[in-house]
């Protein structure tokens, strides 16, 4: 199976070049498979999709956060209505 594979150009500072040479070395790649493997996984892991789910995990644990207090209070009025009804000797 054939694929058409597009050249582009990528200009970086030596230093950057350095890291993904090694990293290529260390993986085993050449230097072009090295950066569309690390091009790819950041699409793989999209961050707008982590963001939703820490948005949602965060709004989760203020409900929660809320539910808590609501028991607390709740706990507390107990605590004194009990007190209230105990006879004393």
């Amino acid at each position: 199976m054939s694929r058409e594979i597009n050249p582009f150009a990528f200009r970086m500072p030596p230093e950057l070049r350095a890291k993904v040479e090694e990293a290529a070395k260390e993986n085993r790649r050449s230097i072009n498979a090295e950066l569309v493997a690390r091009v790819e996984e950041t699409f793989a892991n999209n961050p707008s999709e982590n963001l939703d789910e820490s948005t949602r995990i965060l709004k989760s644990a203020e409900r929660l956060e809320k539910v808590i207090e609501v028991l607390a209070e709740l706990g507390q009025q107990m605590k004194k209505a009990g007190s209230a009804e105990k006879p004393k000797d």
